[in-house]
Protein backbone atom coordinates (compact mmCIF):
# COMPACT_ATOMS: atom_id res chain seq x y z
CA UNK A 1 0.00 0.00 0.00
CA UNK A 2 0.82 3.56 -0.72
CA UNK A 3 2.30 5.09 2.52
CA UNK A 4 -0.03 8.24 1.51
CA UNK A 5 -2.92 5.94 1.70
CA UNK A 6 -1.70 4.55 5.38
CA UNK A 7 -1.65 8.28 7.04
CA UNK A 8 -5.47 8.66 5.35
CA UNK A 9 -6.70 5.56 6.47
CA UNK A 10 -5.67 5.80 9.85
CA UNK A 11 -6.94 9.48 10.31
CA UNK A 12 -10.51 7.99 8.64
CA UNK A 13 -10.71 5.71 11.11
CA UNK A 14 -9.69 8.23 13.84
CA UNK A 15 -13.14 9.78 13.11
CA UNK A 16 -14.97 6.55 12.34
CA UNK A 17 -13.85 5.97 16.10
CA UNK A 18 -15.90 9.17 17.55
CA UNK A 19 -19.28 7.48 15.91
CA UNK A 20 -18.77 3.76 16.45
CA UNK A 21 -16.75 3.74 19.77
CA UNK A 22 -19.14 3.87 22.29
CA UNK A 23 -21.69 1.02 20.56
CA UNK A 24 -21.62 -2.31 21.68
CA UNK A 25 -22.31 -5.66 20.37
CA UNK A 26 -23.78 -9.13 21.16
CA UNK A 27 -21.88 -11.29 17.98
CA UNK A 28 -18.85 -13.58 18.58
CA UNK A 29 -15.91 -13.20 16.73
CA UNK A 30 -15.62 -16.80 14.88
CA UNK A 31 -12.18 -18.35 14.09
CA UNK A 32 -10.52 -19.97 10.84
CA UNK A 33 -8.40 -22.75 9.92
CA UNK A 34 -4.54 -22.99 9.13
CA UNK A 35 -3.23 -20.46 5.94
CA UNK A 36 -0.14 -20.32 4.80
CA UNK A 37 1.33 -17.92 2.17
CA UNK A 38 5.36 -18.13 1.62
CA UNK A 39 7.13 -18.90 4.69
CA UNK A 40 4.53 -17.03 6.79
CA UNK A 41 1.88 -18.64 8.49
CA UNK A 42 -1.02 -18.47 11.12
CA UNK A 43 -2.00 -20.83 13.37
CA UNK A 44 -6.07 -20.69 13.46
CA UNK A 45 -8.44 -23.31 14.64
CA UNK A 46 -12.55 -23.47 13.34
CA UNK A 47 -13.54 -24.72 9.85
CA UNK A 48 -11.35 -27.29 8.69
CA UNK A 49 -12.34 -27.34 5.12
CA UNK A 50 -12.75 -24.14 3.66
CA UNK A 51 -10.26 -21.56 2.40
CA UNK A 52 -10.83 -18.01 2.01
CA UNK A 53 -12.51 -17.07 -1.18
CA UNK A 54 -14.64 -14.28 -2.84
CA UNK A 55 -14.30 -10.96 -3.66
CA UNK A 56 -12.78 -8.41 -1.49
CA UNK A 57 -15.74 -6.01 -1.01
CA UNK A 58 -16.62 -2.73 -1.29
CA UNK A 59 -13.79 -0.31 -1.33
CA UNK A 60 -13.24 3.12 -1.27
CA UNK A 61 -15.19 5.88 0.19
CA UNK A 62 -17.29 5.75 3.19
CA UNK A 63 -20.24 7.14 4.23
CA UNK A 64 -20.55 6.98 8.30
CA UNK A 65 -24.08 6.82 8.68
CA UNK A 66 -23.62 4.18 6.86
CA UNK A 67 -21.76 2.44 9.75
CA UNK A 68 -24.30 3.34 12.23
CA UNK A 69 -26.21 -0.06 13.54
CA UNK A 70 -29.92 -0.30 13.00
CA UNK A 71 -31.39 -2.37 15.69
CA UNK A 72 -30.79 -5.89 16.41
CA UNK A 73 -31.79 -8.44 13.47
CA UNK A 74 -35.00 -10.38 14.28
CA UNK A 75 -35.17 -13.72 14.20
CA UNK A 76 -31.65 -14.41 13.97
CA UNK A 77 -29.66 -16.78 16.33
CA UNK A 78 -26.30 -16.24 17.68
CA UNK A 79 -25.14 -19.26 15.38
CA UNK A 80 -26.45 -17.51 12.19
CA UNK A 81 -25.11 -14.36 12.76
CA UNK A 82 -21.59 -15.69 14.08
CA UNK A 83 -21.83 -17.59 10.49
CA UNK A 84 -22.84 -14.36 8.91
CA UNK A 85 -20.12 -12.44 10.19
CA UNK A 86 -17.88 -15.35 9.09
CA UNK A 87 -18.58 -15.99 5.61
CA UNK A 88 -18.35 -12.24 5.31
CA UNK A 89 -14.87 -11.86 6.41
CA UNK A 90 -13.21 -14.97 5.11
CA UNK A 91 -14.47 -12.90 2.04
CA UNK A 92 -12.31 -9.99 2.52
CA UNK A 93 -9.15 -12.24 3.27
CA UNK A 94 -9.60 -13.33 -0.53
CA UNK A 95 -7.52 -10.20 -0.75
CA UNK A 96 -3.40 -10.88 -0.50
CA UNK A 97 -3.16 -7.49 1.22
CA UNK A 98 -5.88 -7.96 4.00
CA UNK A 99 -4.60 -11.76 4.07
CA UNK A 100 -0.84 -10.43 4.53
CA UNK A 101 -1.94 -8.25 7.64
CA UNK A 102 -4.04 -10.86 8.99
CA UNK A 103 -1.32 -13.10 9.22
CA UNK A 104 0.96 -10.79 10.47
CA UNK A 105 -1.06 -10.03 13.16
CA UNK A 106 -1.39 -13.48 14.29
CA UNK A 107 2.17 -14.19 14.14
CA UNK A 108 3.35 -11.01 15.96
CA UNK A 109 0.67 -11.57 18.76
CA UNK A 110 1.01 -15.25 18.67
CA UNK A 111 1.31 -15.12 22.53
CA UNK A 112 -2.13 -13.26 23.03
CA UNK A 113 -5.24 -15.05 23.52
CA UNK A 114 -7.32 -12.67 21.73
CA UNK A 115 -4.46 -12.45 18.86
CA UNK A 116 -7.49 -13.24 16.55
CA UNK A 117 -9.78 -10.58 17.51
CA UNK A 118 -6.63 -8.49 17.02
CA UNK A 119 -5.77 -9.48 13.68
CA UNK A 120 -9.63 -8.40 12.48
CA UNK A 121 -9.24 -5.51 13.95
CA UNK A 122 -5.83 -4.56 11.99
CA UNK A 123 -7.51 -6.03 8.69
CA UNK A 124 -10.91 -3.68 9.37
CA UNK A 125 -8.22 -0.33 8.39
CA UNK A 126 -6.81 -1.97 5.33
CA UNK A 127 -11.13 -1.67 3.46
CA UNK A 128 -13.59 -0.02 4.34
CA UNK A 129 -17.41 -0.65 3.55
CA UNK A 130 -20.35 1.29 4.72
CA UNK A 131 -22.46 -1.89 4.98
CA UNK A 132 -24.32 -3.52 7.70
CA UNK A 133 -21.55 -6.53 7.79
CA UNK A 134 -18.48 -4.47 8.69
CA UNK A 135 -20.11 -2.43 11.46
CA UNK A 136 -20.94 -5.73 13.24
CA UNK A 137 -17.16 -6.81 12.71
CA UNK A 138 -16.41 -3.65 13.70
CA UNK A 139 -17.95 -3.91 17.04
CA UNK A 140 -17.52 -7.40 17.50
CA UNK A 141 -13.64 -6.82 17.16
CA UNK A 142 -13.62 -4.49 19.90
CA UNK A 143 -15.79 -5.85 22.23
CA UNK A 144 -14.04 -9.01 22.34
CA UNK A 145 -10.65 -6.66 22.92
CA UNK A 146 -12.72 -4.89 25.33
CA UNK A 147 -12.69 -7.66 27.83
CA UNK A 148 -9.75 -7.27 29.10
CA UNK A 149 -9.07 -3.74 28.28
CA UNK A 150 -5.78 -3.37 30.17
CA UNK A 151 -4.08 -6.52 29.07
CA UNK A 152 -5.27 -5.67 25.56
CA UNK A 153 -2.99 -2.04 26.10
CA UNK A 154 -0.39 -3.81 27.41
CA UNK A 155 -0.34 -6.12 25.14
CA UNK A 156 0.32 -3.33 22.31
CA UNK A 157 2.54 -1.56 24.24
CA UNK A 158 5.18 -4.02 24.48
CA UNK A 159 4.66 -5.16 21.25
CA UNK A 160 5.42 -1.58 19.35
CA UNK A 161 8.26 -1.52 21.34
CA UNK A 162 10.13 -3.55 18.35
CA UNK A 163 8.30 -2.99 15.87
CA UNK A 164 10.28 -0.58 12.80
CA UNK A 165 9.18 1.55 9.89
CA UNK A 166 7.28 -1.51 7.95
CA UNK A 167 4.92 -1.66 10.99
CA UNK A 168 3.62 1.39 10.59
CA UNK A 169 0.83 0.26 9.51
CA UNK A 170 -0.30 -1.81 12.33
CA UNK A 171 1.14 1.12 14.40
CA UNK A 172 -1.27 3.48 13.26
CA UNK A 173 -4.19 0.90 13.83
CA UNK A 174 -2.75 -0.02 17.65
CA UNK A 175 -3.31 4.05 18.41
CA UNK A 176 -6.78 3.71 16.86
CA UNK A 177 -7.71 1.06 18.92
CA UNK A 178 -6.80 2.45 22.19
CA UNK A 179 -9.24 4.65 21.59
CA UNK A 180 -11.87 2.61 21.45
CA UNK A 181 -10.66 0.57 24.85
CA UNK A 182 -12.53 1.35 27.65
CA UNK A 183 -9.49 2.96 29.87
CA UNK A 184 -8.93 5.62 31.66
CA UNK A 185 -8.40 8.71 29.87
CA UNK A 186 -4.69 9.24 31.44
CA UNK A 187 -3.85 5.74 30.66
CA UNK A 188 -4.99 6.66 26.62
CA UNK A 189 -3.00 10.26 27.40
CA UNK A 190 -0.07 7.99 28.50
CA UNK A 191 -0.31 5.65 25.68
CA UNK A 192 -0.85 8.60 22.68
CA UNK A 193 2.12 10.36 24.79
CA UNK A 194 4.92 7.52 24.03
CA UNK A 195 3.63 6.95 20.81
CA UNK A 196 4.86 10.72 19.52
CA UNK A 197 7.84 10.47 22.46
CA UNK A 198 10.17 8.47 20.17
CA UNK A 199 13.09 9.69 17.28
CA UNK A 200 11.44 10.12 13.93
CA UNK A 201 12.91 11.14 10.67
CA UNK A 202 10.99 13.39 7.66
CA UNK A 203 12.06 13.18 4.28
CA UNK A 204 13.52 16.14 2.83
CA UNK A 205 10.38 17.80 1.90
CA UNK A 206 9.56 17.92 6.03
CA UNK A 207 6.42 15.11 5.75
CA UNK A 208 6.36 12.05 8.14
CA UNK A 209 6.10 9.66 5.36
CA UNK A 210 5.01 6.03 7.06
CA UNK A 211 4.83 8.16 10.43
CA UNK A 212 2.38 10.06 10.28
CA UNK A 213 0.13 6.33 10.59
CA UNK A 214 0.34 6.69 13.84
CA UNK A 215 1.66 10.54 14.97
CA UNK A 216 -1.42 12.08 13.11
CA UNK A 217 -4.15 10.33 14.89
CA UNK A 218 -2.28 10.13 17.85
CA UNK A 219 -2.16 13.80 18.10
CA UNK A 220 -5.70 13.74 17.45
CA UNK A 221 -6.69 11.82 20.63
CA UNK A 222 -4.11 13.00 22.80
CA UNK A 223 -5.96 16.39 22.19
CA UNK A 224 -9.39 15.10 23.28
CA UNK A 225 -8.31 12.72 25.95
CA UNK A 226 -6.17 14.87 27.70
CA UNK A 227 -7.48 17.96 29.99
CA UNK A 228 -4.45 19.05 31.97
CA UNK A 229 -2.43 21.63 29.49
CA UNK A 230 0.90 20.81 31.98
CA UNK A 231 0.82 17.08 31.07
CA UNK A 232 0.25 18.16 27.29
CA UNK A 233 3.03 20.41 27.12
CA UNK A 234 5.43 18.17 28.85
CA UNK A 235 4.66 15.24 26.79
CA UNK A 236 5.19 17.39 23.56
CA UNK A 237 8.58 18.88 24.57
CA UNK A 238 9.52 15.66 25.45
CA UNK A 239 8.77 14.36 22.13
CA UNK A 240 10.79 17.42 20.19
CA UNK A 241 13.75 16.92 22.92
CA UNK A 242 13.97 13.18 21.45
CA UNK A 243 14.43 14.57 18.10
CA UNK A 244 17.04 17.42 18.80
CA UNK A 245 19.65 16.29 16.95
CA UNK A 246 17.12 16.48 13.85
CA UNK A 247 16.38 20.14 13.21
CA UNK A 248 13.93 18.95 10.68
CA UNK A 249 12.36 16.88 12.40
CA UNK A 250 11.54 19.13 15.01
CA UNK A 251 10.21 21.73 12.92
CA UNK A 252 8.19 19.15 11.18
CA UNK A 253 6.64 17.92 14.31
CA UNK A 254 6.18 21.46 15.90
CA UNK A 255 4.35 22.44 13.07
CA UNK A 256 1.88 19.64 13.78
CA UNK A 257 1.67 19.83 17.27
CA UNK A 258 0.61 23.52 16.89
CA UNK A 259 -1.93 22.76 13.99
CA UNK A 260 -3.55 20.69 17.23
CA UNK A 261 -2.69 22.74 19.68
CA UNK A 262 -2.10 26.14 18.79
CA UNK A 263 -3.50 27.79 22.57
CA UNK A 264 -0.12 25.98 23.65
CA UNK A 265 2.23 27.80 20.82
CA UNK A 266 4.35 29.97 23.76
CA UNK A 267 5.06 26.96 25.68
CA UNK A 268 6.33 24.54 23.06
Amino acid sequence: MNKWILGFLSIVLSFLGFHLGSRQVEEKVPTFKTIRIGDLSSELTGDGSRRPTGGSGTQGQIHLKGLKRGPQSQGHSSGEKEREEEIYFRSHLSDRGNLDIYIKTKNLFRNYEKKEALARWMVLGNFFSSSKSYGDLFYSSVRNLNEDPKKTLEVLQKSMINMGQEDSYLRGMAVNLVHHLELEDEEKVSFFGKEIDRPLKVSEGGDLGYNASSIVPSLLYLKQYSKDDVITVELLKKSLEKNQRNPETQKSLRDRYLAFFPNLAHRI
